[in-house]
């Protein structure tokens, strides 16, 4: 039989073959945007684009486009150090978006909605919804005359944006969008113009409205959601009480912000970080970041100098005021211009300029990749509105609530009278009643006493606002506790934290500690056993100064701290050394001793100067952190030197084994530790030291 012969394709077949291949090309290329199945770690970050909703401070030039909008930033200065001159951009250069976009690797700058030219492939890397002058409220914007509402604003991504993008890429929206970053920067507006301008604080309280702004704000979460979204970073308010406008128009003469203002977004911020926290379960799969745009710019506006500005109240550009047929707000049509944009924290009188929307950019950024709120699952909380998550707790006897029970040693405290005003009795404080964690944990609104490390059923749910690691007669130095036996000292107690509790807490939570530890307080009460049992009752001050022992001291605090920070810590609150030399247990125990009280109070006081510096110099090699000091030595010297004037009437409880009856009015419960009454106060400045952050 004769082979068969072969036949050449058709010009038809080649052709077909060609487009089922180009058809199978794109198919690819398209879908990819739909692809939610991450295969690596980087790539679970990998953002497709981005949708932006807000005012001025996000929009890319929606205004340009839309009649009788009075809010626009088309000509000359704005624009004059961006790529494309005048765009609509309120801000000399790039806006935080186009910052933000160029972190995230996108190949070109958001279009914005409004430009009829923004459509086709141009919209599948996001699109800019926001619109200049506009708020969470829909009446807000009526002061600039036409603008789009947040409302409007989502509705239009709806019925126009999304089709289009699914006819782009060919697949739903629900599996595209969870590949997008939403960004939504929008409130302030509400309050410069809504709220104060048009007279609603007369009628309707400040927390009222706030409320239901967030209530708003909440709603339109939620629309995104339904959509699709499940990547979200929400902008602060910024501290519009220091904008060039405000402080024009309300105080012309006097230098400094305007408070109430500042009050009104603090509150929004608050309410806000609580929002983000709050709604989290009502959206499963979302991550929600809040970017503190308020602290930025606020640490910039207090220290200009030390972040690369030398302006920080007078805006770049000229802007026209109200009685020059102005709106104090923006820049006049081309107007003069200051020669060194990023020195100036504003550019007109509202908007911050291209230098100051780099480091949101950066935090924005950063946001994305590790929330600064977290995405964490704590538990519920109680309505309070706290934003500390619990406490971590380390240090000597002055903190620590009873992990001495729990193994052999002589720093005890487990019997009466010790916590006769205690709840649950005696329990290893050192004190008769609640010692300084619990009061300051009850400033902070935390649901429960803080759990001691040592307790074995410290476990599970029970470390999610905090663990208590201090050990009584403990110092900063591993040999100081030697003389009561077995104490955990300081390295120590940052060990178990390190070993034990935090693998717990990221089990319990869900995320990684240095994803949920800013959200802790870290409190550290420690340095007066070193200078009492060490440094005096071992007879080194024979040998070595003081001045060189503390600064020893304050050294190795100085690495413990930076551990602590190294672990995800950001918070902390220290406490100096109180007047040792005055205690009860110098007078009973070296009573012919006329040197041990002035040179223990001066050593006292060496090592708390010494701790001032420290804080200084720790917070700048300690990015994003924040350290308070309680002066503990202040509050009891002046108890000591007058103390009818904090309500006491004695110092000496009685001694052999009765207590004294009335507590309150003793500083010392034994021969070395406060009572209650002068705790509370201790409490109360550690408290003040945390909210000033």
């Amino acid at each position: 039989m004769a082979a068969n012969k072969k036949r050449s394709p058709s010009l038809s077949e080649i052709l077909l073959i060609i487009s089922l291949l180009l058809s199978c090309i794109f198919q690819c290329s398209t879908c990819s945007f739909c692809n939610t199945n991450k295969t690596n770690e980087h790539e679970s970050y990998k953002t497709k684009g981005m949708f932006v909703f807000g005012s001025s401070l996000v929009d890319n030039g929606n205004n340009n486009f839309i009649k009788n909008s009075l809010a626009k930033a088309n000509y000359l200065p704005y624009g004059l150090d961006f790529p494309l001159g005048p765009s609509g951009r309120f801000t000399n250069g790039k806006n935080v978006i186009d910052l933000l976009g160029e972190k995230l690797q996108l190949p070109s700058f958001l279009p914005a909605f409004a430009d009829p030219s923004t459509k086709g492939k141009r919209i599948v890397h996001g699109v800019s919804f926001a619109s200049g002058a506009s708020g969470i409220l829909d009446d807000t914007g009526s002061i600039a005359g036409n603008v789009t509402s947040l409302s409007k604003q989502i509705r239009n991504m709806e019925e126009v944006t999304l089709p289009e993008l699914e006819a782009q890429v060919g697949c739903k929206s629900t599996q595209l969008l969870g590949d997008y970053l939403f960004v939504v920067g929008s409130g302030s507006n509400d309050y410069s113009f809504n709220y104060f301008l048009r007279g609603l604080n007369r009628n309707l309280t400040l927390q009222a409205f706030t409320s239901n702004l967030t209530a708003s704000l909440s709603h339109h979460i939620k629309k995104l959601y339904s959509l699709g979204a499940r990547k979200f970073v929400l902008l602060s308010i910024n501290p519009i009480g220091c904008s060039p406008m405000v402080r024009t128009m309300v105080q012309p003469t006097q230098n400094r912000c305007v408070q109430g203002l500042n009050l009104a977004a603090q509150l929004f911020n608050s309410c806000l970080k609580s929002l983000v926290d709050n709604i989290k379960p009502e959206l499963p799969g979302s991550t929600l970041v809040y970017v503190n745009t308020y602290k930025i710019i606020r640490d910039i506006i207090r220290n200009p100098s030390s972040k690369g500005f030398n302006e920080a109240g007078n805006p770049c550009c000229e802007v026209a005021s109200l009685s020059e047929g102005g709106n104090g707000v923006l820049c006049k049509r081309g107007g003069q211009v200051c020669a060194n944009r990023s020195s100036h924290v504003f550019f007109d009188g509202l908007h911050p300029t291209e230098a100051v929307n780099v480091q949101i950019a950066n935090k924005a950024y950063a946001s994305t990749l590790k929330s600064e709120v977290s995405n964490c699952s704590f538990p519920e909380d109680d309505g309070s509105g706290a934003e500390t998550k619990g406490m971590f707790v380390f240090g000597s006897s002055l903190v620590d609530n009873g992990n001495n029970n729990f193994f052999e040693n002589r720093a005890k405290a487990d019997y009466s009278p010790y916590g006769i005003d205690f709840q649950s009795g005696p329990s290893g404080r050192f004190t008769n009643g609640k010692n300084l964690i619990d009061l300051l944990g009850e400033h902070l609104k935390l649901p429960n006493l803080i759990p001691p490390f040592k307790d074995p059923s410290t476990k599970g749910n029970k470390i999610v606002h905090g663990v208590n690691h201090a050990s009584g007669s403990s110092g900063i130095l591993d040999d100081t506790g030697l003389i009561a036996g077995n104490v955990t000292s300081l390295s120590q107690q940052i060990r178990d934290f390190e070993e034990v509790t935090l693998p717990e807490l990221e089990a319990q939570l869900g995320c990684r500690s240095s994803d949920s530890l800013p959200n802790y307080l870290f409190v550290v009460g420690v340095g007066g056993n070193d200078i009492v049992f060490n440094y005096f009752l071992r007879n080194i001050y024979l040998r070595v100064d003081p001045l060189t022992f503390t600064a020893n001291l304050t050294a190795t605090l100085a690495t413990h701290l930076q551990k602590l920070y190294s672990l995800g810590g950001r918070r902390f609150v220290l406490t100096a050394i109180y007047p040792v030399g005055n205690s009860p247990m110098v007078e009973l125990n070296m009573p012919n001793c006329a040197i041990c009280a002035p040179t223990l109070n001066q050593a006292a006081e060496l090592y708390n100067r010494n701790l001032i510096g420290l804080v200084a110099n720790m917070e700048n090699q300690m990015p994003g952190s924040h350290i308070g000091i309680v002066n503990t030595y202040n509050i009891v010297q002046q108890i000591l030197l007058n103390p009818t004037s904090k309500g006491g009437n004695g110092v000496l409880c009685e001694r052999g084994g009765k207590a004294c009856v009335d507590r309150s009015a003793y500083v010392y419960f034994d021969a070395l530790h406060p009572t209650e009454a002068v705790t509370v106060q201790i409490a109360s400045e550690a408290y003040a030291s945390h909210i000033r952050f």
